[in-house]
């Protein structure tokens, strides 16, 4: 038992400088296991600063992160270091000024970016390669697109489609629930990256009469789970207690004659492991003679029985029981035909699938990711892209490694695939398996532990375990290293997602303080935490604290306390956008405008804020069927009369919108939206704003409503109050944030689940094991398949737990609800602690109130019936005159200089051509004496005038530029100057080209006249990435001048190529 309270820890000298030494060394490929607080980061950054001080051009070092924020703080750790003076920067600092790079001001040469934009942009490299072209968009939420191919397969239940046979099968095993088939479909096509090979090769076996391939596949795959285990209990086991097992299993079989030959194979473990274990997966208590142990042969019982005990201490008792739980490699009949018919179904599932990504041009991650490994591999062999991005990048790091998925992974591999060791370049991934806490997003922490002992099947890596922790105070790390220590004691098992223990040492010589506290019900609970929250905020005032929960129902009644206590608190991404009061009315007004006939959607328009009919009024208007008779109706009374007219109003403005957001947002600010929700403001407006966004992201004007809500049911809403006295937030959103003070309540919550899906699967070794459900009892694949989920859901908890501890720099308190003698839940935390701690009894006064309080927002408000909406802001206005080009300035870096000027000159002929019929080049030669006037030196204008010259002949040489100069167009426009007020100021913006083409589409064009210096792809993503917001900026400008379609684009002239920027960027 672990004593709670205040501890102190003798602190170790022992230090991890020379593991940090290897893993920033430029010239190894490293793997590193970096607990929580060993400054992973900082490692992480300082290794990129090296690699950046040796390589010919930064683009060569590749950074991967799986979050944008991960990849923007790296981003700016980076910066910050190139810009400050530090030891670790400086060889990066001198290779950056020797080759000229200006990091500084281009920091988009550094490459360091997110997995799926990184794959992204492989596609984009060879479009053409794979299923779709450049025109196609990443939806970062497709599970509508899933079932929309679902929905599409099922339909051809009715045709006479030669497949639809097999479709209807398929309904049929699952009791002709067409909802549970379309799930059943969506889901698994959400994941088909781990199962799509393997059941498309056995799904065409099956349809040429062949269905021997998929016979193999399953018993390859149950055969696999057997060696695996029977493999890491040989390597895990010694030799003289394997010995000794041996021995005593001999003896065993014997008296029972059974065969067995020195645990040689499968059969000889499952055999010791019936005479070992129980059903319940435990060491037996009592030998007998049923295990082949007569009563007098008291020395090999007492030898079994310590055997037992040195494999318990080892951590390999569920291990070993398992061995009696492996199914039967041969699969049975009836299993069979069902899991043909599923492999067909899923097949089509997926054909479909490429069909509604090609209706409305979207692709998923897992399209990106598997397309993007085709592009890179070939029957295991690079492709000449994959061997053109070797030659390009020469040092991969990849960060948080442990949340990697198979299709990750192999994407990843393939991109080294052509490395050899000693070729120059490196590989290197940082991560900690005890933070894994992402299977939901597919993450397999096996994948790491593989690595971690194996390397990459083409490159072998040094496996560094840091051991410092600079985070915690020196009594939470001991504390840390005693329980987790504890719970974390099996060793690495792939099968149930177990990892062994890394204890840490603390580099802080500070005491920290623990709490643990048990209270009889949840306010009391809740009140105790508020106490916790103020008497760190009197004692400490400066410290930052968090409240982190497993699952969000634990909040209501700590929100409570908290603002009884009047503490002020920020939720991080607690409340679904779409439970806040603007949100559904936004929706309403979405679904009213999208389809006038939506009664309902009308009526909670007129009960809104917003309107705010009274009831009785309601009841009137609802009466009729359409939303003209209801704001015709003469009956309602004259307040209700006047508030229905703003309604018929607002439907007017409406109609001006271009777009669905733009509709639904002049409707809902001429019904005053700005004003409706003022006392919630601003968070009001922020979610207000995060709706609209996602609107506007839809990918079509067929929008969906069930798609639209289930992303605001995904996304959160805003809570922006600052100071606050403590944040609170989820386990996993706090993963990689630290804190002063964690607050962990809801010990007792458990989270089991007994659903028992249709069907289980998952991918093993070059196999799949897949299985439909049993309700049986017996050592079914699906009945071993349900085990390993649990078995790996119970792991993660473990895991879960760590992350939310090791966030605490000097304090970490814990509370729960338990009665006395209580058993806490499953799947609790409490229960995984209960062995190991003591909670303390509250010790508190009742309740202060005997009735329950729930946190609301503030009171919605009607507006009043003569309410009038005025429009905030000016309209853009065309200025008398406007200075359009950058001026050149002698103290600008050279470099710099020759670019503004180059812009200077290619702007001014490109205005000048585009005014001609037809556009013929001017002479440039008095731009020379003009750029020596302005201070250039000679062989800066020689450089300006050189590439002036070039860039405009190649643009009256392209068919693009020329279309582009072409003064027939229709309202032709060039240095379009405007003027637009945003607040507390009037912006000027200047256009370089506009016109409307024959389609009738508004085009804005921004010339860039940057020469490249990197490869044509990188230069384009560079390009787009740094001016890509200024154009949508401008087409928000025109929209309000012109209500046709906009389209942008960047013009480089350099190239020259055209490159439209999309309406969302990534």
């Amino acid at each position: 038992m672990v004593c709670v309270g205040y501890l102190m820890a003798t602190i170790s000298h022992d230090n991890d400088d020379d593991a940090r030494a290897l893993a920033i060394d430029p010239e190894r490929s490293v793997i590193v296991q970096a607990p929580a607080g060993s400054g992973k980061t900082t490692l992480l950054v300082n290794r990129y600063l090296k690699l950046l001080g040796r390589v010919e051009e930064p683009e060569h070092v590749l950074a991967i992160t799986f979050t944008r924020k991960a990849a923007a703080e790296m981003r700016q750790r980076v910066i910050e270091q190139l810009g400050s003076r530090t030891a670790a920067a400086k060889p990066a600092r001198v290779r950056a000024s020797e080759r000229g790079w200006q990091l500084l001001d281009n920091p988009q040469r550094l490459r360091i970016q997110t997995i799926d934009s990184f794959a992204l942009g492989i596609l984009q490299q060879q479009p053409f390669s794979t299923r779709f072209g450049h025109n196609y968009r990443f939806a970062e939420d497709a599970r509508w697109l899933y079932r929309e191919a679902a929905d599409r397969l099922l339909e051809k239940t009715n045709d006479k489609d030669p497949l639809s046979a097999d479709i209807s099968r398929f309904v049929a095993l699952v009791g002709n629930d067409f909802d549970l088939a379309r799930n059943l479909i969506a889901d698994m096509l959400g994941r088909r990256d781990q199962w799509l090979d393997p059941v498309s090769n056995v799904a065409r076996e099956i349809i040429t009469k062949d269905p021997g391939q998929f016979i193999h596949l399953i018993e390859s795959a149950i055969k696999s789970i057997a060696d695996r285990t029977t493999n890491m209990l040989t390597a895990s086991i010694p030799q003289s207690l394997f010995d000794e097992i041996i021995e005593l299993c001999a003896f065993s079989a014997y008296n029972l004659e059974q065969p067995f030959s020195h645990l040689s194979d499968f059969r000889d473990w499952r055999f010791f492991s019936r005479i070992a274990t129980t059903k319940n997966r435990s060491f037996r208590q009592r030998i007998t003679v049923r295990e082949g142990f007569p009563a007098k042969a008291r020395s090999e019982k007492a030898r079994f029985t310590d055997a037992m005990r040195s494999l318990a201490n080892l951590g390999l008792t569920k291990t070993i029981a398992n061995l009696q739980h492996i199914p039967v490699e041969k699969t049975p009949v009836e299993e069979r035909e069902k899991l043909i018919t599923f492999s067909i179904v899923l097949t089509l599932g997926a054909v479909e699938l490429i069909e509604v990504f090609r209706l409305h041009q979207l692709v998923d991650f897992s399209e990106i990711t598997i397309s993007a490994e085709n592009a890179l591999s070939r029957d295991e062999t690079p492709t000449d892209l994959a061997l053109m991005l070797d030659y390009r990048i020469s040092h991969i790091l990849v960060d948080e490694f442990q949340d990697t998925s198979l299709a990750q992974y192999k994407l990843l591999t393939s991109l080294v695939q052509s490395w050899q060791p000693g070729d120059g370049n490196t590989f290197f991934a940082v991560g900690d398996p005890m933070q894994s806490i992402y299977r939901f997003r597919d993450a397999d922490v096996d994948l790491y532990q593989t690595t971690f002992s194996e390397g990459l099947p083409s490159i072998p890596l040094d496996a560094v375990k840091l051991t410092s922790n600079f985070r915690s105070a020196a009594s939470l790390v001991e504390w840390s290293n005693n329980i987790f220590g504890t719970l974390f004691s099996a060793p690495n098992d792939a099968l149930t997602g177990a990892v062994t223990f890394n204890p840490a040492i603390a580099a802080r010589k500070e005491p920290g303080r623990i709490h643990a506290f048990a209270a009889d019900d949840p306010e009391k609970q809740a009140q105790s935490v508020a106490d916790r929250v103020d008497e760190i905020r009197s004692n400490h005032p400066n410290d930052t604290i968090a409240i982190l929960v497993r699952s969000r129902n634990v909040l209501p009644s700590i929100i409570d306390a908290l603002q009884e206590s009047k503490l002020r608190w920020r939720g991080i991404d607690l409340e679904p956008l779409a439970n806040v009061p603007v949100v559904r009315d936004l929706y309403a007004i979405t679904m009213a405008l999208m389809d006038e006939r939506h009664r309902l959607a009308w009526l909670s328009i007129f009960r809104s804020p917003l309107v705010g009919i009274r009831l009785r009024d309601l009841e009137v208007v609802a009466r009729h069927q359409s939303v003209d008779d209801m704001l015709a109706d003469t009956e309602p009374s004259l307040d209700a009369r006047a508030r229905l007219d703003r309604v018929a109003q607002a439907r007017e403005i409406a109609t001006l919108g271009h777009s669905i957001r733009s509709r639904v947002e002049r409707f809902w600010l001429a019904m005053g939206g700005a004003d409706a929700y003022a006392d919630g403001a601003p968070a009001s407006f922020d979610s207000a704003d995060r709706y609209l966004e996602a609107l506007e992201s839809q990918p079509t004007n067929r929008i969906l409503a069930d798609q639209l809500l289930g992303q605001t049911q995904r996304l959160f809403a805003s809570t922006s109050i600052d100071p606050v006295d403590v944040e609170i937030m989820t386990i996993h959103r706090a993963k990689g944030l630290e804190f002063n003070h964690i607050i962990i309540p809801g010990l007792d919550r458990g989270a089991q689940s007994n659903i028992k899906p249709m069907l289980l699967w998952r991918p093993e070794a070059h196999s799949l094991l897949m299985a439909t459900r049993d309700d049986s009892k017996t050592n079914s694949l699906y009945n071993w398949l349900r085990y390993e989920e649990a078995e790996k859901d119970s792991q993660e908890l473990k895991r879960l737990l760590y992350v939310a501890a090791t966030r605490a720099k000097d304090s970490l308190s814990l509370y729960g609800c338990q009665t006395k003698d209580s058993n806490p839940p499953r799947g609790s935390f409490l229960a995984l602690l209960q062995p190991l701690i003591s909670l303390q009894p509250i010790d508190r006064t009742p309740p202060r109130s005997t009735q329950a309080k729930h946190a609301s927002r503030p009171p919605l408000k009607r507006l009043k019936s003569s309410y009038t909406w005025r429009e905030p802001f000016a309209p853009p206005l065309a200025p008398s005159s406007f200075q359009t080009l950058p001026s050149i300035n002698v103290s600008t870096p050279i470099a710099d200089r020759q670019e503004v000027a180059l812009g200077n000159v290619v702007h001014d002929e490109l205005r000048l051509l585009a005014g001609s019929t037809p556009a013929t080049p001017s002479n440039l030669d008095p731009w020379r004496e003009r750029l020596i006037h302005l201070g250039l030196y000679k062989t800066e204008v020689d450089w300006v005038m050189k590439h002036a010259h070039q860039q405009i002949r190649s643009v009256l040489a392209d068919d693009t530029g020329l279309w582009i100069l072409n003064s027939n167009h229709v309202d032709s426009r060039t240095e379009w100057m405007l003027t637009t007020y945003q607040d507390p100021q009037f912006t000027n913006v200047a256009i370089d080209r506009s016109f409307i083409d024959r389609s009738g589409d508004r085009w804005l064009i921004d010339y860039k006249t940057a020469v490249p210096d990197v490869s044509i792809v990188v230069f384009i993503e560079n390009q787009v990435a740094r001016y890509a917001n200024q154009l949508r900026r401008y087409a928000r400008i025109v929209e309000s001048l012109d209500q046709r379609t906009i389209r942008k684009a960047l013009y480089l002239t350099a190239i020259p190529q055209l490159v439209e920027i999309s309406d969302n960027g990534d």
